[in-house]
C-alpha cells in the first residue's frame, strides 16, 4: 500500500507542476498578445484618451507586477 501512496504522491506532484507551468506560460502569452494588439491600436490612433493609456500601462506592466 505504501508503494501505491508513493506513486500517487509522485503523480500528484508532476500534475501540479505541469498545471503551474502551463498557467505561467498562458499568462505570459496572453500578456504579450494583449500588449502587441494594444500597441498596434494606439499607433493607428493619433490621439489616445485616458482609458487607452490606462490599458496600455496595465498590459505593459501588469496590474499586479
Amino acid at each position: 500500500m505504501t508503494d501505491v501512496n508513493r506513486r500517487m504522491n509522485v503523480i500528484s506532484s508532476v500534475i501540479t507542476a505541469e498545471m503551474s507551468h502551463f498557467k505561467e506560460e498562458r499568462d505570459t502569452l496572453m500578456k504579450q498578445a494583449l500588449k502587441s494588439n494594444l500597441v498596434e491600436f494606439l499607433a493607428k490612433k493619433p490621439s489616445t484618451n485616458y482609458c487607452s493609456m490606462t490599458w496600455c500601462i496595465i498590459v505593459m506592466k501588469g496590474p499586479n507586477f
